[in-house]
């Protein structure tokens, strides 16, 4: 049955995203929206609660407060590779109270990666720049005068089987490239991402994503 004079809250996010996955924050930022079907109805007070695989692990106690940007749980450090569920408990000056509850996880933070580069064997290819004035150089780019894009290799395929023990309760992965990739698991994209891991000067910076593969994994 609908309760007149409810107080509710919607719009629980993390780093100004919804249940975000990899996010490589230490003290990561909370915001949340306050509805009511009062007027002149404003938060007096709030208390953000983090629990992870262990329990309980940090929380802000109630915080006489209208803020609801930017709040952060002071003395929590996120730790890497860690799932967090988020509890929030709001209080209105009309003496209400809503609750919420999201979650978060972390990626690899400042952990190395351990695993290996690896890359197909590639196909040698002619330049597309093998031109001398206005003669074309056999075996070149460049076919009748005209080029045929010939020495552009198509997308390359690499595979790796792997077995999948009992029990798994979540699986993730860490994935990066020089260039452009495309993640399957058994066939399947575990998002729609598109250009990742997206253009950098890759001697400098090298973004990774993070893909929850759970639901992807067979035996």
């Amino acid at each position: 049955m609908y309760r007149l004079n409810r107080l509710y809250l919607t719009d629980l996010t993390v780093e100004h995203m919804r249940n975000p996955l990899g996010i490589d924050v230490e003290s990561p930022r909370f915001a949340w929206k306050l509805h009511s079907d009062r007027k002149n109805v404003r938060q007096i007070s709030y208390c953000l609660r983090l629990y992870d695989d262990t329990g309980l692990c940090a929380e802000s106690g109630t915080v006489s407060s209208d803020q609801s940007v930017e709040v952060v749980v002071p003395g929590f450090k996120a730790q890497p590779l860690t799932r967090y569920e988020v509890r929030l408990e709001v209080t209105d000056n009309k003496g209400e109270r809503a609750s919420l509850e999201t979650y978060f996880e972390t990626g690899r933070m400042d952990l190395p990666f351990r695993s290996r580069w690896v890359e197909p064997k590639q196909q040698p290819t002619p330049s597309s720049m093998d031109r001398d004035g206005d003669s074309i150089i056999a075996g070149s780019a460049y076919v009748d005068g005209k080029r045929d894009f010939h020495e552009f290799m198509p997308a390359q395929y690499v595979r790796i089987p792997f077995r999948v023990k009992k029990g798994v309760k979540r699986a993730r992965v860490y994935a990066t490239a020089h260039g452009l990739y495309r993640l399957t698991v058994n066939g399947v994209r575990p998002d729609d991402r598109e250009f990742a891991p997206e253009n950098t000067a890759y001697n400098k910076l090298m973004y990774y994503q993070t893909y929850d593969v759970t639901g992807l994994l067979k035996p």
